[in-house]
């Protein structure tokens, strides 16, 4: 019986070693994947303050840009006023010149068309007697 015990005490301790030894070994993976979780960590923080940054920058352009283009308007609207102003004149004679010409040229232009209807049937009239 002391033999049996012996026998188990050294198939237990055997046991104990083998799964101590896979212990050490699945401690050694976990600490090896923990470490490469904190490099990917750390390259993660590292890229995300970067894109933090150019961020911030961008957004401050766009700020930046967005003045100017609010300015360049506001300067494209006054140019844009002044030569309404030059033009206004310019069309307000033309405008004024239309309405002091155009009854009397579409009063001659209906009276040289009543005129030659006029010639036209005296001259059919006088062409049809013969």
């Amino acid at each position: 019986m002391d033999l049996t015990i012996q026998i188990i005490s050294l198939i237990a301790l055997v046991a104990f070693i083998v799964l101590t030894v896979y212990a050490v070994i699945s401690l050694n993976s976990m600490r090896k994947l923990s470490d490469d979780a904190t490099k990917s960590l750390n390259m993660l923080t590292r890229d995300v303050n970067e894109l933090k940054t150019k961020l911030i920058e961008s957004l401050g352009n766009l700020d930046f840009t967005a003045k100017q283009i609010g300015s360049s308007m506001q300067m494209m609207e006054v140019d844009v006023n002044s030569v309404t102003g030059i033009f206004k004149p310019f069309n307000k004679l033309a405008t004024d010149v239309y309405d002091k010409i155009s009854p009397p040229i579409i009063q001659s232009a209906t009276l040289i068309s009543a005129i030659s209807k006029a010639i036209s049937v005296f001259a059919s009239v006088l062409v049809s007697k013969k």
